[in-house]
């Protein structure tokens, strides 16, 4: 397989050192995106927790892209459709028991 050739300053380059900087920040300090960290434009807010007694739950998430930016909802649809099977046959997503 050979490596794909990437221009040093192509969109997906910048990707590439964004998700470098990423995982690299993750892995030494726990957070992908810390305060002290001035090389990235952009903040990943961590995902809120989820109060059982919400009715519906807005998923916050990074898009990653060569101009990252905090989004909501990735794929709203397969979503209300596991929150549905988790509804039906475990009383919501957060009653799920994933112990055998």
């Amino acid at each position: 397989m050979t490596p794909k050739t990437v221009a040093a300053h192509s969109a997906e380059a910048r990707v590439r050192r964004y998700m470098c900087r990423l995982w690299t920040n993750f892995a030494k300090y726990g957070n992908p995106t810390p305060s002290h960290d001035e090389s990235l434009p952009f903040h990943w807010d961590p995902v809120p927790m989820v109060d059982p007694k919400a009715s519906n739950y807005r998923l916050p998430y990074l898009k990653i892209t060569a101009e990252p930016q905090m989004a909501m909802d990735p794929h709203r649809e397969r979503m209300a459709f596991w929150r549905q099977v988790y509804q039906t046959f475990n009383g919501g997503f957060t009653n799920a028991n994933f112990e055998r």
